[in-house]
């Protein structure tokens, strides 16, 4: 039963993220020339040169890059990402039969970035991949996983954008690509990370065993207490280290204050976390 409802989660996302990346793309970015690098770059160059539809170039640049990388991918990862490309293809084809966004490129670069920055988060939030720069990133990751997933597809993106700036030969319209590219990573960062997020506090006091005890019994937080050496006094002593969310940061740190007002405490920010107390 748990196995079926993620199923119906995954498919959920998997189709709602590849229908809006099709609208962002087919109806506000691709009609004004602009795009948010991948296949999506590609396929603009195409239709414009060639007028080869978006959905025959987003199946041959993704297949191709599928044959490339699909080793680098588990099982379960592979059949998202084959069905990620053939659902966005087939959106594709669907939304072309939409009315699209021209007469203000301003506009149509700020909601296609938008809404295909939504499209990304949602299919990769459950380990998907519409194909593209974020499959690139996918695989990417999983050689460098303190590099987040939006970050690389940015980067990918950034060089094919750069490239097509010389093939349509129009400052404008490169630069409004970059700005729908940057606007759709951090919104696919966002959408990925969402509910995720957590800080991490260490703490140097001599009232560790207070701290730890509001850590533990108000928060309702795990707390760990690290050997360590001060340099300056050449003192052994113990740190605490925990994670917690972001809504917990201000009532832990007026509690130490509280406790011990020569508490030493820095706070980081924690990308993603899971394990007990965290989905």
């Amino acid at each position: 039963m748990k196995n079926f409802s993620l199923f119906l989660k995954d498919t959920l996302y998997l189709l709602v993220g590849t229908f809006l990346l099709a609208v962002g793309i087919g109806c506000f970015l691709t009609p004004n020339k602009v795009s948010v690098g991948g296949a999506s770059a590609i396929g603009t160059i195409l239709l414009y040169l060639y007028h080869v539809p978006l959905s025959i170039t987003n199946l041959l640049v993704n297949g191709a890059l599928f044959v490339l990388g699909y080793k680098s991918l588990g099982k379960t990862a592979i059949l998202k990402t084959v069905a990620g490309i053939f659902l966005l293809s087939a959106f594709l084809e669907v939304v072309d039969f939409f009315p699209v966004f021209v007469g203000n490129t301003t506009v149509a670069t700020i909601a296609g970035g938008s809404i295909t920055g939504l499209g990304v988060g949602l299919i990769m939030r459950r380990g998907a991949s519409s194909g593209g720069s974020d499959f690139a990133a996918l695989i990417l990751r999983r050689f460098f996983p303190h590099v987040s997933l939006a970050d690389f597809i940015l980067i990918i993106d950034c060089v094919i954008l750069v490239l097509s700036g010389f093939v349509f030969k129009e400052v404008e319209v490169t630069i409004f690509s970059l700005v729908s590219l940057y606007l759709a990573s951090k919104i696919a960062d966002t959408i990925i990370t969402l509910g995720t997020t957590a800080k991490t506090v260490t703490i140097v006091s001599e009232h560790r065993n207070e701290i730890a005890a509001y850590i533990q019994n108000s928060l309702g937080r795990g707390v760990t207490a690290l050997s360590s050496r001060g340099m300056f006094l050449k003192k052994e002593n113990q740190l605490l280290w925990c994670v917690v969310t972001p809504k917990e940061v201000p009532l832990l740190v007026a509690a130490i204050r509280a406790i011990d007002k020569n508490a030493f405490v820095t706070v980081h920010d924690v990308r993603e976390v899971f394990g007990n107390g965290f989905s």
